[in-house]
Protein backbone atom coordinates (compact mmCIF):
# COMPACT_ATOMS: atom_id res chain seq x y z
CA UNK A 1 0.00 0.00 0.00
CA UNK A 2 2.69 2.53 0.95
CA UNK A 3 4.68 1.69 -2.15
CA UNK A 4 1.93 3.23 -4.29
CA UNK A 5 2.24 6.60 -2.59
CA UNK A 6 4.44 9.09 -4.34
CA UNK A 7 7.21 10.72 -2.36
CA UNK A 8 6.09 14.14 -3.52
CA UNK A 9 2.54 13.52 -2.26
CA UNK A 10 3.72 12.40 1.18
CA UNK A 11 6.15 15.31 1.48
CA UNK A 12 3.37 17.74 0.57
CA UNK A 13 1.03 16.14 3.11
CA UNK A 14 3.72 16.34 5.80
CA UNK A 15 4.44 19.98 4.98
CA UNK A 16 0.76 20.87 5.20
CA UNK A 17 0.37 19.12 8.56
CA UNK A 18 3.52 20.80 9.90
CA UNK A 19 2.29 24.24 8.79
CA UNK A 20 -1.07 23.62 10.45
CA UNK A 21 0.62 22.49 13.69
CA UNK A 22 2.84 25.59 13.63
CA UNK A 23 -0.19 27.84 13.12
CA UNK A 24 -1.78 26.22 16.17
CA UNK A 25 1.46 26.83 18.10
CA UNK A 26 1.83 23.22 19.21
CA UNK A 27 5.07 21.29 19.52
CA UNK A 28 5.50 17.81 18.11
CA UNK A 29 6.13 16.55 21.61
CA UNK A 30 2.80 17.91 22.88
CA UNK A 31 0.93 16.52 19.87
CA UNK A 32 2.53 13.10 20.30
CA UNK A 33 1.72 13.03 24.02
CA UNK A 34 -1.89 14.11 23.42
CA UNK A 35 -2.38 11.50 20.69
CA UNK A 36 -0.46 8.68 22.35
CA UNK A 37 1.90 8.20 19.39
CA UNK A 38 5.68 8.26 19.44
CA UNK A 39 7.10 11.64 18.52
CA UNK A 40 9.36 10.04 15.91
CA UNK A 41 6.28 8.76 14.04
CA UNK A 42 4.83 12.27 13.81
CA UNK A 43 8.24 13.52 12.65
CA UNK A 44 8.20 10.80 9.97
CA UNK A 45 4.79 11.95 8.76
CA UNK A 46 5.80 15.62 8.70
CA UNK A 47 9.02 14.87 6.82
CA UNK A 48 7.26 12.71 4.22
CA UNK A 49 9.10 9.59 5.42
CA UNK A 50 5.98 7.65 6.29
CA UNK A 51 7.74 4.41 5.33
CA UNK A 52 9.65 4.78 8.62
CA UNK A 53 6.48 3.78 10.49
CA UNK A 54 6.56 -0.01 10.93
CA UNK A 55 3.00 -0.98 9.90
CA UNK A 56 0.88 0.43 7.05
CA UNK A 57 -2.30 0.36 9.15
CA UNK A 58 -0.53 2.35 11.86
CA UNK A 59 0.64 4.86 9.25
CA UNK A 60 -2.91 5.47 8.10
CA UNK A 61 -4.15 5.71 11.70
CA UNK A 62 -1.46 8.23 12.60
CA UNK A 63 -2.20 10.42 9.57
CA UNK A 64 -5.95 10.25 10.24
CA UNK A 65 -5.71 10.96 13.96
CA UNK A 66 -3.03 13.63 13.60
CA UNK A 67 -5.00 15.52 10.94
CA UNK A 68 -8.16 15.29 13.05
CA UNK A 69 -6.25 16.50 16.11
CA UNK A 70 -5.11 19.51 14.09
CA UNK A 71 -8.75 20.29 13.27
CA UNK A 72 -8.76 18.87 9.76
CA UNK A 73 -10.84 16.21 8.01
CA UNK A 74 -8.61 13.34 9.12
CA UNK A 75 -10.62 10.51 7.60
CA UNK A 76 -10.87 12.26 4.21
CA UNK A 77 -7.17 13.07 4.16
CA UNK A 78 -6.14 9.52 5.12
CA UNK A 79 -8.48 8.00 2.55
CA UNK A 80 -7.20 10.36 -0.13
CA UNK A 81 -3.53 9.61 0.47
CA UNK A 82 -3.77 5.91 1.25
CA UNK A 83 -6.07 4.74 -1.50
CA UNK A 84 -4.24 5.51 -4.70
CA UNK A 85 -4.90 9.18 -5.22
CA UNK A 86 -1.80 10.56 -3.51
CA UNK A 87 -0.39 11.82 -6.77
CA UNK A 88 -3.06 14.52 -6.84
CA UNK A 89 -2.45 16.82 -3.96
CA UNK A 90 -5.10 18.17 -1.68
CA UNK A 91 -4.69 21.55 -0.05
CA UNK A 92 -5.41 22.52 3.52
CA UNK A 93 -6.64 26.11 3.57
CA UNK A 94 -5.74 28.55 6.31
CA UNK A 95 -9.19 27.93 7.81
CA UNK A 96 -8.61 24.18 8.06
CA UNK A 97 -10.77 23.15 5.10
CA UNK A 98 -9.44 20.36 2.93
CA UNK A 99 -9.71 21.05 -0.79
CA UNK A 100 -9.24 18.27 -3.32
CA UNK A 101 -8.40 18.80 -6.99
CA UNK A 102 -11.18 18.66 -9.53
CA UNK A 103 -11.32 15.54 -11.69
Amino acid sequence: MLESLSNAAMIELGNQLARRRTRLQKSLEICAADLGFRCRYLKSVESGQINQIPWPSLSREIVRDYATYLGLSGEKIARYYFYGRGENKCTITQFGRTEFPMR
